[in-house]
């Protein structure tokens, strides 16, 4: 065989080795964090503004994974009424958007509650937090890992 095929085959090996790189990207799946994104840029002052008022310790709330890895606790800062208090907890899985859901801020009467993690699926999940105490517009956001 001379020069002149081995040329030819080398170029129809890349050629082939491309076009499965090609098939391979069209094939995966590829989620946006939001689909409203523009919608939720022109709102991120006002979100900046409630995580500047969430770092002052006397409204931060904690967020954490219970020891036997059953539930995340969150823990509120003191609140004198408890019905006063609004808002919702987002969780985020960055892998799969299809797993997102939203559960309602509801502290007990020792300012702790507890959302099991029987239902969540492994990895990593990002907690958004947005929610109302004493009449300031508060937000958070942790990163914890499911096992």
């Amino acid at each position: 065989m001379n020069w002149g095929y081995r040329i030819i085959i080398l170029y129809a090996l890349f050629m082939t080795g491309i076009l499965f790189m090609v098939y391979k990207c069209t094939q995966q799946k590829v989620d946006l964090v939001t689909d409203k994104y523009y919608e939720r840029e022109v709102k991120y002052q006002d979100q900046y503004n409630s995580m500047m008022s969430s770092n002052e310790v006397k409204n931060h709330a904690t967020i954490s994974l219970n020891t036997d890895k059953s539930s995340i606790l969150i823990s509120y800062p003191e609140i004198a009424n408890r019905n006063e208090v609004k808002g919702s907890f987002y969780f985020f899985k960055p892998d799969n958007s299809n797993l997102d859901f939203s559960v309602e801020v509801l502290p007990d009467k020792n300012n702790i509650q507890q959302i099991a993690t029987s239902n969540l699926s492994k990895g990593w999940w990002r907690i958004q937090m947005s929610w109302i105490l004493n009449n300031a517009k508060l937000y958070q956001e942790e990163k914890i890992y499911i096992q």
